[in-house]
């Protein structure tokens, strides 16, 4: 019984964080506010989290991973490589970042914020570079595109996922346009064989 009011207690403060970090950002929400918002003491929050840090890693890894979870479901079932390429760079770039009134910038405030003692850990981003990597290689595949190096390009999507992020944060009416979409796209696909588009299109 103990236990399951601890995991209860748990998943209160994590369910505070949320809505405070979504309504307030990382910055602006407050270990007290979050503590209130789950009924319990600011000194309770520390039996179960060390830092505003460690809440913030713990609730964005699973939304992080839910998102791609889903991108992944969506793009298994376009068979033309172009429209896939397209979706994962839309999501990636532009409907993530928007998401829970712009969540994913809350992580780019915590790293900016964090002191170099207090312990990130990559995991998350390795795991979700390695996803979009698995999404990217299997849709120039079927493009039968020239090889590349899938890791190398995810770090670097992910990379510009933290700009859109950010610029959704500053400007939420300047959002990822289709040009960038597709420019990326086409650079990605010109090295596909002469005709390989158009036949998987057709097929």
């Amino acid at each position: 019984m103990a236990q399951r009011q601890k995991v209860e207690i748990r998943d209160a403060i994590m369910n505070s964080a949320f809505r405070q970090f979504s309504k307030r950002g990382y910055t602006g929400a407050t270990i007290p506010q979050i503590a209130a918002g789950a009924n319990v003491s600011t000194a309770n929050f520390y039996v179960y989290f060390r830092s505003k840090l460690e809440v913030i890693f713990a609730i964005y890894e699973p939304w992080l991973k839910v998102q791609l979870d889903k991108l992944e479901e969506e793009t298994d079932a376009i068979a033309d490589p172009e429209r896939r390429l397209r979706r994962i760079l839309i999501v990636l770039w532009r409907e993530i970042p928007a998401r829970n009134n712009g969540f994913s910038t809350n992580i780019m405030q915590a790293l900016s914020a964090a002191k170099r003692d207090e312990g990130y850990e990559s995991r998350t981003i390795h795991w979700a570079e390695g996803k979009i990597a698995g999404m990217i290689k299997q849709a120039l595949a079927l493009a039968a595109a020239l090889p590349i190096d899938s890791a190398d390009l995810a770090h670097i999507m992910f990379m510009a996922f933290d700009g859109f992020s950010l610029n959704y944060h500053l400007n939420p009416w300047a959002a990822c346009n289709d040009a960038i979409v597709d420019t990326f796209c086409q650079l990605l696909l010109r090295g596909a064989a002469p005709g390989a588009l158009r036949r998987r299109a057709r097929g």
